[in-house]
């Protein structure tokens, strides 16, 4: 690109712009593959530290949205747990029945996570947990989504969200095997 700069009638300075256009490209097309031992022992490695704010940070979750749920109307969550338990229970046990051993469910669970238990088996009842939580996707769609499948409604959005503690879900049952492996070497 060449610039001129040009004075006009007024005396007042005219910038004008050639563009010339190089047909010639100047990327280095040169792709070269370096191959680089992988030190094992590095790979996939998460900090004790962040393991245990991860489940310390999902055991104060359970604990709290458990606890919410002794107290009447005071869990956002409460209706519909209590539908989903009876659907899924088959109407075998009642709604407010369910609530308190969800409720239950989700303190202890929670005590465990903050209290430091390391087991797979909480991670295991965790994830059967979430199993139930997302149970209402498919029980109750009129009131998950606006528009299937990708409009949720609040409800739906609250739902979602447990994609989150799969995920911690999976990175501690991880840790735990990891534990497990490099303590009997």
């Amino acid at each position: 690109m060449k610039i001129r700069l040009l004075p006009d009638q007024d005396h007042k300075i005219m910038v004008r712009a050639q563009y010339t256009f190089d047909p010639t490209p100047h990327i280095n097309l040169n792709l070269t593959w370096k191959k680089t031992p992988i030190n094992m022992d590095n790979t996939n490695k998460i900090n004790s530290l962040d393991v245990k704010l991860l489940r310390f940070s999902l055991g104060i979750i359970y604990f709290w949205f458990g606890a919410l749920k002794f107290f009447p109307d005071l869990s956002p969550a409460q209706q519909i747990a209590m539908n989903t338990i009876e659907s899924l229970s088959f109407q075998l046990l009642s709604g407010s029945t369910g609530l308190i051993l969800l409720a239950s469910w989700e303190v202890l669970l929670g005590l465990a996570f903050i209290m430091g238990f390391r087991h797979r088996f909480l991670v295991f009842i965790l994830l059967i947990h979430l199993i139930g939580t997302f149970s209402p996707l498919v029980l109750f769609p009129s009131l998950s989504f606006r528009s299937f499948p990708y409009g949720f409604t609040l409800l739906g959005q609250y739902i979602v969200k447990n994609l989150v503690f799969v995920a911690a879900a999976g990175i501690l049952w991880n840790s735990e095997t990891r534990t497990k492996s490099a303590s009997k070497r």
